[in-house]
């Protein structure tokens, strides 16, 4: 279903998971953080990919971003979700393929070549959990800016 009442589910969901983030980043917990910017950016995405598809599972979105929206004329993504919408849609896009992996890294840890696993707390340093956060923060504001328009 493609409709602003799915844009407005998935994006509750997206500033929620991105409160928790804060919350968690905040508590310096960086795999919590990792964990829910992750999760942010991808039900972000979910939200926009919504007003032209049916969202996929996937934790990778961009792709369905690139062939929902961006495969479409310009002159339709600035007329239904307003200028400059094709420059947030390629910045969503590219978040969500760079956030994508974390699903796995802060949840299972991160194999090293010839060193075996990494734990996921040692994965999520402070380092990755600020880049996340800032990537779902801005997810989730243009996700929240791009919205169908009458």
């Amino acid at each position: 279903m493609t409709s602003d009442e799915e844009w407005l589910r998935w994006l509750r969901d997206a500033e929620q998971s991105h409160a928790g983030a804060v919350r968690a980043f905040e508590a310096k917990d960086w795999r919590n953080t990792c964990v829910l910017a992750q999760q942010a950016i991808e039900l972000a995405c979910k939200a926009v990919v919504a007003l032209f598809a049916e969202p996929q599972w996937s934790h990778d979105p961009a792709d369905q971003i690139r062939e929902a929206a961006l495969a479409r004329p310009d002159a339709e993504v600035e007329g239904r979700l307003g200028p400059g919408a094709r420059g947030a849609l390629e910045r969503l896009a590219r978040d969500a393929h760079e956030a994508a992996p974390w699903h796995g890294w802060a949840t299972y840890g991160r194999r090293l070549p010839e060193r075996g696993w990494l734990a996921a707390v040692d994965v999520c340093t402070a380092q990755a959990a600020s880049d996340l956060l800032e990537r779902a923060g801005r997810s989730v504001a243009a996700a929240g800016r791009l919205r169908r328009r009458p």
